[in-house]
């Protein structure tokens, strides 16, 4: 069963999470915390399987709980599960050590994330457990080796002694070493020393036992001893230990064999490090011990016992040391063999490694330094060809690049290679089999040695071809609204122009002469007829008001302030308009200089203008508004800045706040560009730049 900890602050969204696991099938305990203190606590108290962790928790945000997860749970995965698609912050989470980022809205992506990161963290472990393994291993081998030349070099008995209990202790992992040894069959020899290399208080060199000791009748029966440690407390041979010798847990002992193939002693030893029974790789590497103890001492026991045969001796050693040889020989090329293996395990490691990264629709595998590449089956049909037709080259790839993508695509390859990007990720055209091109999205990562150079890259190749031809069409069905959307604008400016004309000329004339004609009735009226007198005077004053308003409506709709004397004066104006109405102060910083906009645009940026302070006075809560018209390299760029309420990302993104849309439609038309944001309680900022020529 799997143990999970939840990290979600809300209820329904928890309950969803688990819902979804217990649909899948998924055999799970499940802890829910809502804060990293409780995260903190249940870290510690149980290490989770797995970690699952809503971004947005109260007070932090999902990475602060990551680093917190990888110091107290290295091993746990961590899977993000998140509201927002936010593919920038996926990629964000995955950089800092994240398994997976799921968006709520794809829940069935969960359990199949969790299967595949359990089981990559089951195989990290027995791939460390496989090579810790086969470390031990080395190091007991090259210490045997070691000890054999070491034995070579002595010339007596007793010199031996210790670097075989030592050697004895480090390759089986024990904490005590002994070794039985005597051609006599009444009594046996005994030395033993710690791993350390302190030798144990042994009494009178005897086997320290009851009843005499292990005789050589005794080991001519068995070839091993192997008691484990309720065996040996219950074995009465094994009781005798003299005064201030540690008692004895377990014990694995095997012959020597002297010149005549009898047994001339017993390498033993006892008390394993981790408190376990010695294993069977313990008993294998304890046997090459004891053969090449058996041969150094024979050979020694030989030196000795045959001083006036030398020319015997010599042929004896060297026969000996032949034999040692070939031992050697034999053990580096166990060696040598492991290593192979490990170096095929470390490669297979890998490939599974950068499959799991690129993998999605055809895979591909390069080996750098050879220039062979693996494709799978999927990629080859993607483009037409059967499996046998296309060769391991890289070649095979880049002459089906489009001439026209060639450069961009090797750029982009040459800087991931270079470590100037994480992922080789680009989209370009490939030729199919029946001469067409497809869209192609590659996606891929290295693997580096100590220096930093790429040497190997793997990843996939994802058909794009149909949403390509989706994107251009609606970039072309665009162009054609904006098109259209650019002329109605013109014909309405047109129609503008004309109701302002006739609205400023002949209702303007007709009021002038109305005026008039009041005014000439007011001066004739007799003078003893006040109110006559005063509702002409008041029906002069309306005629007055109308007037105003009449230009009023005239300027807005064209204003001719903007066409005679350009937009900085028109800007101006309706700024101290606008300070009229609202009483919002409004401050510009003109700074175009002698620039002769064309009117269009003039009109454009103007409306922009104009309805940006709209917004200001109906939805800020403004009390101030900066107005800044410059010229930049890209065009020229109107700022309009506010001090109020500040407008939310629902705001922005509403298709109700028509003013916003209508204001980016006008930037659009001209190839412009608009920025809106806002910082609550401190105001928005609306930057619009517009093209020059």
């Amino acid at each position: 069963m799997i143990k999970i900890l939840l990290i979600e602050a809300v209820s329904d969204d928890a309950g969803s999470v688990e819902q979804q696991l217990r649909e899948e099938g998924l055999r799970f305990s499940l802890t829910r915390v809502a804060s990293t203190e409780d995260m903190e606590k249940e870290c510690r108290d149980a290490t989770p399987d797995l970690i699952l962790a809503d971004y947005s928790l109260p007070g932090v945000n999902g990475i602060a709980a990551l680093r917190i997860a990888r110091v107290l749970c290295p091993e746990a995965p961590f899977i993000f599960i998140s509201r927002d698609v936010n593919e920038e912050r996926a990629v964000e989470v995955l950089k800092h050590g994240a398994t997976d980022y799921i968006f709520r809205q794809n829940l069935a992506r969960l359990v199949p994330s969790i299967e595949r990161a359990l089981r990559e963290t089951s195989e990290r472990n027995l791939a460390r457990k496989t090579e810790k393994a086969h470390k031990i291993h080395r190091e007991r081998q090259s210490r045997l080796l070691e000890v054999s030349l070491e034995m070579l070099s002595e010339t007596s008995l007793d010199g031996i002694l210790l670097p075989i209990t030592k050697s004895a202790c480090f390759m089986t992992g024990a904490r005590i070493g002994m070794i039985a040894y005597g051609d006599r069959p009444d009594s046996l020899r005994f030395f033993a020393a710690t791993r350390a290399g302190e030798p144990l208080p042994t009494g009178d060199r005897t086997l320290p036992v009851k009843k005499g000791g292990v005789h050589l009748a005794l080991l001519n029966k068995v070839d091993v001893l192997n008691l484990t440690d309720d065996m040996l407390r219950n074995h009465n041979e094994w009781r005798g230990m003299p005064e201030g010798h540690p008692r004895l847990r377990g014990l694995l002992g095997v012959r020597l064999i002297g010149e005549d193939d009898n047994a001339c002693g017993f390498i033993m030893v006892s008390d394993k490090i981790d408190g376990g029974d010695f294993t069977g790789e313990d008993l294998m590497l304890l046997n090459q011990l004891a053969a090449v103890a058996s041969l150094t001492m024979r050979n020694l026991a030989g030196r000795e016992a045959l001083q006036a045969g030398r020319d015997e001796l010599e042929r004896r050693v060297g026969e000996r040391t032949s034999e040692l040889a070939r031992t050697v020989a034999t053990l580096q090329g166990e060696i040598a063999e492991r290593r192979q293996t490990e170096n095929e395990l470390l490669k297979s490691q890998e490939r599974n490694a950068l499959v799991a990264i690129g993998a999605n629709d055809g895979i591909w595998d390069w080996d750098i330094a050879s220039g062979q590449v693996y494709f799978s089956a999927r990629w080859k049909s993607m483009f037409g060809y059967e499996e046998y037709e296309i060769s391991n080259s890289i070649d095979e790839w880049k002459k089906r690049i489009h001439p026209e993508d060639f450069d961009s695509v090797m750029t982009a390859l040459d800087a991931h290679l270079m470590g100037d990007s994480p992922l080789f990720k680009v989209e370009y055209r490939m030729r199919h089999k029946d001469g067409s091109y497809r869209w192609i999205l590659t996606r891929g990562a290295s693997f580096r040695d100590t220096r930093r150079k790429s040497y190997r890259l793997a990843g996939s190749h994802t058909d794009i071809t149909e949403k390509k031809q989706a994107e251009e069409k609606l970039l072309a069905s665009h162009e054609s609204l904006r098109n259209l959307s650019s002329h109605l604008e013109s014909l309405m400016e047109k129609e503008r122009k004309i109701i302002s004309r006739e609205i400023h000329d002949d209702v303007g004339q007709l009021l002038a002469a109305l005026k008039i004609d009041v005014s000439w009735l007011a001066n004739r009226l007799p003078a003893d007829k006040p109110a006559l007198t005063e509702k002409a005077r008041a029906m002069a004053e309306l005629i007055d008001v109308t007037v105003e308003t009449v230009q009023r409506i005239a300027t807005e709709l064209r204003p001719q302030l903007l066409y005679d004397l350009g937009l900085s004066t028109a800007m101006e104006w309706h700024a101290d308009e606008f300070r009229k109405r609202t009483g919002i102060e409004c401050h510009l910083s003109l700074n175009i200089g002698r620039l002769k906009l064309d009117p269009a645009r003039s009109t454009a940026l103007y409306k922009i203008y104009k309805e940006a302070l709209t917004n200001v006075m109906r939805h800020a809560g403004a009390t101030r508004v900066n107005v800044s018209l410059k010229k930049k390299k890209k065009g020229i760029m109107l700022q309009i800045k506010d001090n109020g309420r500040g407008i939310r990302d629902t705001e922005i993104n509403d298709p109700k706040s028509v003013g916003l849309i209508g204001i980016n439609e006008r930037a659009h038309l001209w190839g412009g560009e608009t920025q809106i944001s806002g910082v609550a309680d401190e105001g928005t900022i609306l930057t619009v730049v517009i093209p020059i020529g």
